[in-house]
């Protein structure tokens, strides 16, 4: 079943910004500061197989929204009405658990977070061709990030010297400072919504059954997100009983060589994040980094 969505109601106002032509885990929310483009390069949009995502497909014995595999309360809805419900439920909601997986010729890229409508946090985690890690947290308008030092010196840049000063320290990025835009508007739940929802003509594919939940698939293009791999397209699965939230996302480009998928684990109410005791400005990791 084919129909046609409109894609303003999928780009609030504000978010519906496309993305450099870079790979969606990182690229989503980017590193504040000097992200060097060849690893931005290298680490392109692949194949998500970890085990963490095993069991996507699995069914079981009993399912959320009547029995296994049933359309549920979304009979007679057409893809482009459920993909509206689903928008409208997940806008309304506080707040979302993801895990987003990537791999790219045994690059393997995790993100696990919680987003919500101001606020949100994200881990990230790159095996090559650096052991990467770091943690991104937006607290009332002020971006805070905590990394190690392979990703303060290979992803940003900074002097080795700096790196050691800083890793796994809070380092605060506020508006004025390099990157702060990208990273704060990523760390949100309506532009996630606009990453992961497709946009113009979309099918209605068969009910099926994701960790246990009745879903169905609306499959379709991404307009907003631009990889360097080519156009994406792909499926977001829809719970088939009220109130009808995403349960998963699953993309590819049109080769079939890079992939992505997005788990929401769960969704809840209004997210309140803390922000850290202490933190170092931007400023004195990366002088360069405060302006842009």
């Amino acid at each position: 079943m084919s129909s046609r969505l409109p894609h303003p109601g999928f780009a609030p106002a504000g978010m519906g910004r496309p993305l450099g032509a870079h790979r969606m885990c990182v690229d989503r929310c980017g590193y504040p500061g000097r992200m060097r483009r060849p690893f931005i390069r290298g680490v392109a949009l692949a194949a998500a197989t970890f085990a963490v995502f095993a069991c996507t497909a699995c069914g079981t014995s009993s399912s959320a929204g009547g029995p296994p595999g049933s359309i549920g309360a979304l009979k007679g809805k057409n893809g482009a009405q459920v993909l509206q419900l689903a928008y409208t439920a997940a806008r309304k909601a506080g707040s979302v658990r993801i895990v987003e997986g990537e791999n790219d010729s045994g690059t393997i890229t995790t993100v696990r977070g919680t987003l919500g409508q101001l606020e949100g946090t994200e881990q990230f985690s790159v095996s090559k061709p650096k052991s990467i890690n770091f943690t991104l947290t937006l607290v009332k308008g002020v971006v805070y990030m905590k990394a190690n030092s392979a990703a303060l010196t290979y992803a940003m840049g900074t002097t080795a010297s700096s790196a050691r000063t800083y890793a796994g320290r809070w380092i605060s990025i506020i508006s004025g400072d390099g990157g702060y835009h990208r990273a704060a508007t990523g760390l949100t739940l309506a532009f996630l919504l606009t990453q992961v929802v497709p946009t113009g003509a979309v099918t209605e594919g068969r009910p099926t059954i994701i960790r246990g939940r009745n879903v169905v698939g609306i499959s379709g293009s991404l307009s907003t997100l631009k990889s360097s791999i080519g156009k994406l397209t792909g499926t977001i699965y829809v719970s088939t009983s009220a109130p009808f939230l995403p349960v998963e996302a699953r993309f590819r480009n049109a080769s079939g060589t890079g992939r992505v998928i997005v788990s929401f684990t769960s969704w809840g109410p209004k997210l309140v994040l803390h922000a850290p005791a202490k933190s170092v400005p931007m400023s004195l990791v990366d002088p360069s980094a405060t302006k842009g």
